[in-house]
């Protein structure tokens, strides 16, 4: 691989970006290759000089590494944005002859300025992982969730789950099987998951509704 190469998962919370990414850093491990990850949910925030240290730490060690660097747009925007797009171009990166792949998310593409997301070589590829596409998709996401409760029936519930993201249908099921248990009942109903599915979409339109009403409230 070019010595430093650099992609972005981009798409709604909860579609499993940083699943993806925790599944690529064990494979990683499992080859005896190096994987970093780089927090910014700590005191120190989203700090430049945590990716600058990965990157030494991985220029370093001469294997090949794996950097995850999650909520790409956390840390463009601050007065340090200038310096992360030197990294990015590769001038502010310390070489690692074995290879550097950094491996960067956000649920905002659009708060990403036009330099980063439009200029050739400071992004190589971006990936879109989407929401739920297909009925065969959701059922069997569902299916997953569900486990051993799964009955044929409940493909009628995926209908509905298309176009949400993968950690939506999982609180479906949860939340399913969480009220089966405090019912001390033997089998999940399509009616139990029926009202899962619209106890949650309510909540997150009343969320949403909400967020809207205090938005237009400060632009007055």
């Amino acid at each position: 691989l070019n010595p430093f190469r650099k992609l972005l998962f981009a798409g709604v919370p909860g579609t499993g970006k940083s699943m993806l990414c925790n599944a690529l850093a064990k494979r990683i491990i499992e080859k005896d290759h190096q994987a970093i990850y780089i927090s910014s949910a700590d005191s120190d925030g989203s700090s430049f000089w945590k990716i600058q240290r990965a990157l030494y730490v991985a220029a370093d060690s001469q294997k090949p590494t794996l950097i995850i660097l999650e909520e790409l747009d956390a840390y463009l925007s601050n007065d340090e944005k200038a310096l992360i797009l030197n990294v990015l171009d590769g001038s502010e990166s310390f070489e690692n002859e074995a290879g550097t792949l950094l491996i960067s998310t956000t649920n905002y593409p659009e708060a990403i300025d036009e330099r980063v997301m439009k200029r050739p070589g400071r992004l190589d590829r971006i990936f879109i992982i989407p929401e739920t596409r297909t009925v065969g998709d959701a059922e069997l996401m569902l299916k997953k969730y569900v486990g051993e409760m799964w009955r044929d029936e409940h493909a009628a519930v995926a209908e509905k789950l298309v176009g949400y993201p993968g950690a939506f249908i999982r609180e479906v099921a949860i939340y399913s099987l969480t009220q089966l248990v405090n019912e001390e009942a033997n089998e999940l109903s399509v009616e139990r998951l029926n009202n899962s599915f619209n106890r949650l979409r309510n909540q997150i339109e009343e969320r949403d509704e909400f967020v809207m009403r205090r938005s237009m409230g400060y632009k007055l």
